[in-house]
């Protein structure tokens, strides 16, 4: 999570264990090896590991992407951000979802069916509220969390409340529901994040279809833990809460 054929592995990733202590966070020593733990059973893993080379399809060419913009490459640009790549959603998302359930153990609490389903892999949607968003991102950063909540409160106020997260370039994914009005505005929805909630109901059968037909829009954004954090406050459990961080290299 994401897979190592997505570039998630030993000499491309150093990875640190944020920890807290005194009420302080603090860093561990980095460490070679990519973002994993080892919080799936046999079973889930040989599951998830069926999709694994749908999502590294689509993670390497949305970077071969960027790389060529970047280079300022004549590409086809679209308003929406989405690059003209295939992409086979019905099995990417179960490559994500199943990443995302092993990161929050706590989801066997409150939406045992849904897990249930996953491993029936036959019929799936997500429960109702959750949705599955993502955008896109540049820097090396990387990291996978769960049950991880961030309110700015310096500026404009605004959330990021998320069940877990998947950090890795190109692309940051958010497992979230849609927050209380109460809180502020939604970073993701502020954002414009793209929408694939529905991906995981494509049948995982269907290998070739164009991004650019179920993703509606792809921002580039960063991630709310580099952004000026003397703006925002954060809460997370020493306990519950799972959270690895890296650097890609280049």
């Amino acid at each position: 999570m994401p897979p190592q054929c997505a570039g998630n592995k030993a000499g491309q990733v150093v990875r640190m264990r944020p920890f807290i202590q005194n009420e302080v966070m603090s860093q561990d020593s980095p460490k070679d090896g990519g973002l994993w733990l080892k919080t799936l059973c046999r079973t889930c893993n040989g599951l998830a590991s069926k999709y694994d080379a749908a999502y590294g399809d689509l993670a390497q060419r949305a970077a071969r992407v960027g790389r060529l913009r970047e280079t300022q490459f004549a590409l086809p640009v679209s308003a929406s951000g989405v690059p003209p790549i295939p992409v086979s959603p019905g099995r990417v998302a179960r490559s994500l979802l199943h990443g995302m359930v092993a990161l929050t153990p706590s989801m066997s609490l409150v939406h045992q069916n849904f897990l249930d389903e996953l491993l029936r892999d036959d019929e799936i949607r997500l429960p109702d509220g959750l949705q599955l968003r993502v955008a896109r991102i540049t820097h090396p950063q990387c990291r996978i969390s769960s049950a991880y909540w961030m309110q700015q409160v310096l500026g404009e106020r605004q959330n990021y409340d998320v069940f877990a997260e998947i950090c890795f370039y190109p692309f940051i994914w958010v497992l979230c529901s849609s927050p209380s009005p109460s809180l502020g505005a939604s970073l993701v929805d502020r954002e414009g994040w793209g929408d694939a909630t529905d991906w995981i109901q494509y049948n995982r059968t269907a290998v070739r279809s164009d991004l650019r037909d179920v993703l509606d829009r792809l921002p580039v954004t960063v991630h709310p833990t580099l952004r000026d954090r003397g703006k925002w406050m954060e809460l997370s459990s020493k306990d519950r809460s799972y959270v690895l961080e890296g650097l890609i290299r280049g």
